[in-house]
């Protein structure tokens, strides 16, 4: 709960553990968090600038910093925080995408001082006269996915109702005090209890992680990407095999990669981590912060087994 000498907030079991890695691995740039959006059409420079603005001044957590003293640490939420706007003009470059993505990279891969540095930080970058990107860095510690996504979708509706000169309708974002006290309430609740008895029981006999390299495994400073286009005839299959198994898109790629790392010799006791936005109850559902965990899944898959009794496990290893 707040401190109501300070106004400071004491961290989520999340952002707790963002903290203390970040901490032990201060120039490692690996959970800084980025995205961009394209888009194309006139856009009104002046008027996504107002959109970011008033979407920060909504938002608790982009305007949180950290604090750090002899009882802990502390996040504090600055009511006169606006955000930071940086607009870019690249359109008189020889290669205005290549500029672009070089200036992002550059700022996504730096590392940030969790005490000092500027945490969140957007960018309007033009190409050309009807071509832009909108860039969203911040640290993971401020925001997790699930907040990225409603972060942008607010964005966008304030844009629109500015551009077309109507009312702004009214945010419905929580403070980020609600959150913080409703991840302290399920910690001192029975059923983190009894999640954490299971969970435990689950991993007692965990086996060894399998590794995509033969190299010691360390950890990384950087994300790495690759795309492989699927044929129609192996879509198809994957498709068809969640029809049958009555199962979204999710669990169908779980199963492949579980499949895959069986494959590569990783045993038929695979343990693979599953991200969840840890968002339970209305409060939670709508508003930013960093709350988000991963989850292991834990999967026996055996050589003989066909994929549809692998999916079906899956599905409701994930359902649980």
């Amino acid at each position: 709960m707040p401190d109501a000498r300070t106004n400071r907030l004491p961290l989520t079991a999340a952002q707790s553990g963002m903290w203390y890695a970040q901490r032990l691995d201060p120039d490692n740039p690996i959970y800084n968090g980025a995205q961009y959006l394209e888009i194309q059409g006139l856009l009104d420079p002046d008027l996504l600038e107002e959109a970011l603005r008033r979407v920060v001044r909504e938002t608790d957590a982009l305007r949180t910093r950290f604090v750090e003293d002899t009882e802990g640490v502390w996040q504090m939420v600055d009511p006169d925080g606006s955000g930071t706007v940086h607009y870019i003009d690249v359109s008189h470059e020889d290669d205005p995408r290549a500029a672009t993505e070089a200036w992002m990279h550059a700022d996504f891969r730096r590392p940030l001082d969790l005490l000092d540095d500027e945490l969140v930080l957007f960018a309007v970058l033009e190409t050309a006269p009807d071509r832009f990107l909108w860039y969203l860095r911040v640290h993971h510690i401020v925001l997790d996915g699930f907040s990225g996504a409603l972060v942008t979708r607010r964005v966008a509706e304030i844009y629109t109702a500015l551009a077309a000169g109507t009312p702004v309708p009214e945010g419905e974002f929580g403070p980020l005090a609600e959150l913080v006290a409703a991840d302290e309430r399920y910690r001192a609740s029975e059923d983190f209890a009894k999640d954490r008895a299971h969970w435990t029981t689950v991993l007692a006999d965990r086996p060894k992680p399998p590794s995509l390299t033969a190299a010691d495994p360390t950890m990384p400073t950087r994300l790495r990407r690759g795309t492989t286009w699927l044929s129609p005839r192996s879509t198809r299959a994957l498709r068809e095999a969640g029809d049958r198994a009555g199962v979204p898109w999710p669990p169908v790629v779980t199963a492949v990669l579980a499949a895959y790392l069986q494959g590569l010799g990783g045993g038929d006791d695979i343990v693979v981590g599953l991200p969840v936005t840890g968002r339970l109850g209305k409060v939670a559902r709508a508003t930013p912060g960093m709350v988000s965990n991963v989850l292991p899944l834990r999967l026996s898959v055996r050589p003989e087994s066909t994929f549809d009794e692998l999916l079906t496990q899956v599905a409701g290893s994930m359902r649980r």
